[in-house]
């Protein structure tokens, strides 16, 4: 870090003590993992942590009344009392850490204690500028490095407490990286925040369970990814002149970086944009071979840290707290790189380190002395700045802690994946004379929407509390979810365009509506959730359905009779165009006139006789796009083709489920026909087929019979490809989705699911309501499906005669 404050000041250090837990802890020796015995791993990684006094943040709007009378405390005693309390969760970070007789790290739980030392200082946080920018050698000041004890280890864990003249302070820890990587020092450190702040426990338990990554050493020779001989060298190095400087590259430089490269690429080569880690990261190498010199016939390479947290199955605990990374790598010459487009040095290993950031970042790089100016000429064209982040909205009460297992349905295949949808709303100011808009809707026609939805939704979260923990499989295979409260991930964005301007995202390319969401998790009935989100956003104290779990309602003995599949996955029917990953997504409109038509034409098909009730929408429309999909995706007609239909059963049960049921209550209806009938037959006769299906399926011995059946499928590992034989229909016309969600902007005008990568994509067809963007569609049906690039045309060619009169006039 470049010193650009020369403030002069001192520090006077009391002498450490030892905080210990505040309760009596286990008294043990713990193993640690194969990663925690990683050699580059053995040292103290130091952070420090800048708190401004309170006097300066006193005006702060989100600053609590229990913070205000906080505001003369001691931060030191705060933070010891504090740690103390941590410690009882974490107590083998108040024991030792040293290496057995096998050389292997161990920590000796004997609850000694953390060196915890308080320093003051003559000046005021402002003038070191927050620490932004000083001196690394001025930042060291700040941290408590304790020497080893020698043959008794080391202490894990150190602690300072550095009070400033103005009221500010500073926290330096000192924690082993051997022990935690850096998603576990978060976590830990939240805990201390929480407890400091008068929670009687943290939010995330902690989880030791080291023996889940410890392996078997290879017996194969090792090899590194490349020869040393061979490794670039720089005239600059070895040095132990080495400058550390922190880079800031805002959210707008990324985003023109990113543009940069995907021109640079043309649209026929990249099918996805860059994310920030592979577009910043990619530059930050080539900067980085110019700065230091490497010569351009050695080899270069790249290394890039993954978190493998959720990567392995089942997941580690949301607790777990020790390091959990693997490497992957990328290996180039240093001519090809710096001479080569930089988009070519863009296809790096998959980021699966999370969501990529959408703001800025800040780079840390330490380099000699002689390279940094070049290195600071590299970085200057990327234009410095600074942005938000992603936050977690918790629950505003604390709720209960511990893990919810889910149902038979719940665990089908299928299901694990995120459901991601968007809700339209328009201005207050379009619709301020909406006889509908209340007096307190249009008061809040100036209130920042994502306050009151990130508010609500905190309130929604007490009720919901699982949604505000993590998903994981416990060690059989079953989900389950672990109230944690850490959060849902809430990401607030701005565009520089008008929704109007995008016809409220009515027919929007689905590549343009992935711009507009965040992961949300599906759990069921995700409309009772919303509706109840939008009630505490417009002011109630409380949903009007409570949610209620009884999970256990729907779990079943899985069958013992062998597994029968509908149809002989052998004799389906098959696709010239499949399998394929060139699919386009369209969501096509069906009005009321249509459908009313064509629910005469198979009335009048079938003849009076034939039938004694009319046919439903879902019945004559799925027979239609069934048939539809055959023509489209050219089938051979002696091959068999298969229509499910999902079908709720809450009320089907008895007794039926609670109303605030939100999981999983659904079962499958199966229809089998080969493609020559399909396409010959009656279209009546397909509609009447699908009909009497969906009353086999209501009663309560093919229910019952279902859920044994998915608890059997839960248990094995289906891997479902599309073949485009099968049809799943889902129809969503009936979950409220468009109605009484209102966060004080009135309903929504307009819902887009994005594309599931459900049974394939292909195989998937959703019924959706009609948006309220074009009121003459009021009671229509949009039909939402994905099919190979070449089979599209002529579903919309089929689609297209639906909505044609009898002499060929459009209704």
């Amino acid at each position: 870090m470049a010193n650009h404050h020369n403030t002069i000041f001192s520090l006077d250090r009391k002498d450490f003590v030892l905080v210990k837990p505040a309760k009596p802890t286990a008294s043990c020796i713990l193993s640690l993992s194969s990663i925690d015995n990683n050699p580059n791993l053995q040292l103290l990684s130091h952070t420090v942590y800048v708190y401004r006094s309170n006097v300066d943040s006193s005006n702060d709007n989100n600053h609590d009344f229990t913070s205000s009378c906080c505001r003369q405390a001691d931060p030191a005693s705060v933070i010891r009392e504090a740690l103390s309390k941590a410690l009882v969760y974490y107590y083998p970070l108040a024991g030792k850490l040293k290496k057995n007789s096998a050389g292997k790290l161990q920590i000796n739980c004997t609850g000694d204690g953390v060196p915890f030392l308080v320093a003051t200082s003559n000046c005021n946080l402002s003038s070191l500028h927050y620490l932004d920018g000083v001196d690394a050698e001025v930042t060291k000041q700040f941290v408590y490095d304790i020497p080893s004890e020698g043959d008794s280890g080391y202490h894990p864990l150190v602690f300072q407490v550095t009070k400033f003249s103005c009221g500010g302070f500073t926290i330096g820890m000192g924690l082993s990286h051997s022990v935690c990587d850096g998603f576990g020092a978060a976590q830990f450190f939240r805990a201390l925040a929480e407890l400091a702040c008068g929670k009687s426990e943290p939010t995330v338990k902690p989880v030791w369970e080291r023996e889940r990554l410890v392996g078997t050493p290879t017996e194969e020779p090792f090899q590194l990814h490349v020869d040393r001989t061979s490794l670039a060298t720089s005239p600059y190095l070895p040095t132990t002149d080495l400058l550390h400087e922190c880079f800031y590259v805002s959210g707008d430089s990324i985003n023109r970086l990113k543009i940069s490269l995907m021109k640079e690429c043309g649209s026929e080569i990249l099918n996805e944009s860059f994310t920030t880690i592979e577009a910043v990261s990619a530059y930050v190498w080539r900067s980085r071979l110019r700065a230091l010199k490497l010569n351009t016939d050695g080899e270069i390479l790249f290394w890039l840290i993954v978190g493998i947290r959720k990567l392995l199955n089942p997941p580690l605990p949301d607790g777990y707290y020790g390091n959990a990374f693997t490497e992957a790598n990328v290996e180039l010459m240093g001519g090809e790189f710096n001479e080569v487009p930089l988009s070519k040095c863009m296809f790096l290993p998959p980021s699966n380190v999370g969501p990529s950031m959408k703001d800025g970042v800040r780079v840390f790089v330490s380099l000699p002395r002689a390279a940094t100016d070049k290195f600071k000429e590299e970085m200057c064209a990327l234009k410095i700045g600074d942005k938000k982040d992603v936050v977690l909205v918790k629950p505003s009460k604390p709720t209960s802690l511990g893990v919810l297992s889910l149902s038979s349905i719940d665990n089908g295949p299928g299901l694990a994946l995120l459901c991601q949808t968007v809700y339209v709303y328009r201005s207050n100011v379009d619709s301020f004379y909406d006889n509908n808009h209340d007096f307190a809707s249009s008061i809040r026609g100036k209130a920042d929407p994502a306050c009151v939805i990130s508010e609500a939704l905190s309130k929604a979260l007490v009720y919901y509390y699982p949604l505000a923990g993590k998903l994981k499989k416990n060690s059989d295979g079953k989900l389950q979810i672990n109230c944690t409260a850490d959060g849902v991930p809430f990401l607030v964005a701005t565009a520089n365009c008008k929704l109007s301007s995008l016809h409220y995202l009515d027919g929007v390319d689905v590549e343009v509506a992935k711009q507009f969401v965040f992961d949300f998790p599906s759990e069921g009935d995700s409309a009772q959730f919303f509706r109840a989100l939008a009630e505490l956003a417009s002011g109630k104290s409380e949903p009007s359905v409570k949610p209620v779990w009884e999970r256990e309602r729907l779990v079943a003995t899985p069958t013992e009779e062998p597994l029968h599949h509908p149809v002989d996955q052998s004799s389906l029917a098959t696709s010239p165009y499949m399998p394929t990953t060139d699919i386009l997504h369209e969501c096509f409109y069906v009005s009321t006139d249509s459908i009313k038509r064509l629910k005469l034409s198979l009335i009048e098909e079938c003849g009076s006789g034939n039938l004694n009730e009319g046919f439903t929408t879902i019945e004559v429309l799925g027979a239609y796009v069934w048939r539809s999909r055959f023509r489209a995706l050219k089938l051979n007609s002696d091959g068999k083709t298969l229509f499910s239909l999902t079908m709720g059963i809450r009320n089907l049960l008895n007794p039926p489920l609670p109303i605030g049921y939100y999981g999983n209550a659904i079962s499958s209806v199966f229809v089998v026909l080969t493609g020559g009938e399909l396409n010959q037959v009656p279209l009546s006769k397909v509609a009447k087929l699908i009909k009497d299906s969906k009353k086999v399926a209501s009663n309560p011995d093919y229910i019952l019979h279902s859920l044994r059946v998915w608890e059997r499928l839960g248990q094995q590992n289906i891997n479902y490809e599309a073949s485009g034989a099968s049809m799943v229909l889902t129809d969503w016309r009936q979950l409220g989705l468009l109605e009484e969600i209102d966060f004080g902007w009135n309903d929504p005008i307009n819902i887009i699911p994005l594309p599931m990568n459900m049974f394939g994509y292909v195989d998937f067809c959703l019924f959706l309501p009609s948006c309220n963007v074009d009121p003459s569609m009021k009671g229509g049906v949009r039909i939402f499906v994905s099919f190979p690039r070449a089979a599209m045309a002529k579903f919309k060619e089929e689609i297209n005669t639906l909505k044609l009169g009898d002499n060929g006039e459009r209704i």
